[in-house]
């Protein structure tokens, strides 16, 4: 698997090499499946394109897993705990989402990055996973199989306000506590007949999108 590694003005500086075993969903058997090269300091692996809004974390896989359930959002994989650090930030960044590994280093490392963001201004808010990492939680939680089998998956609601009408968005994701980290304001009730999945955008908190209006 390539992957290009980019700076804030999109312009290759580097690249990741991971090998993968052909038998089985998993890296390839080797003392050293993952390589790169080049200029990575301060820049990632980019899945999306950055505004005013972005999630950062460490691994590919990592930010892959989120951006399966949160497909709206920009994201970025710097590849390390210590690069996650140095990562450099958009000028028109307003708010940063980091999404750290559970463990010393991505503590660190979200820390480091939390006090940049502040020193420029930008709201920093801090996604936690209950493993590892969220490739990890993805596979546990949701029950995402090394083999690729389809799994049965819980959906929640989240419930807005827009204007006097009340809004239910179905969001099929069993990790509620990253959904409530990210602002978004949740309630399980009652199921009350078939309910149609939701695309959803983030505009602010709490999070708000496209669903079925309620009388």
């Amino acid at each position: 698997m390539f992957a290009a590694v980019t700076d804030p003005g999109g312009r290759i500086t580097g690249i990741k090499r991971t090998w993968l075993d052909r038998s089985r969903p998993d890296k390839a058997p080797t003392t050293d499946p993952r390589r790169a090269l080049g200029h990575l300091l301060g820049n990632g692996v980019r899945f999306g394109e950055a505004t005013d809004l972005l999630v950062a974390g460490e691994g590919i896989e990592t930010m892959l897993a989120l951006k399966s359930v949160l497909p709206v959002l920009p994201m970025i994989a710097a590849l390390s705990a210590s690069h996650l650090a140095a990562l450099d930030l958009p000028l028109a960044l307003s708010r940063l989402y980091v999404a750290r590994d559970n463990d010393t280093a991505g503590l660190k490392a979200a820390n480091r990055l939390r006090d940049r963001g502040i020193a420029a201004g930008i709201e920093i808010r801090e996604l936690v996973p209950v493993y590892g990492d969220f490739n990890v939680d993805l596979c546990r939680l949701l029950g995402w199989p090394a083999t690729g089998k389809p799994v049965r998956m819980r959906a929640i609601v989240v419930w807005h306000f827009r204007g006097d009408a009340l809004w239910g968005e179905t969001i099929f994701f069993d990790n509620a506590s990253l959904l409530r980290q990210i602002g978004a304001q949740i309630e399980t009730p009652p199921p009350a007949g078939a309910m149609k999945p939701a695309a959803f955008t983030l505009y602010d908190v709490p999070l708000v999108g496209h669903g079925e209006a309620f009388e």
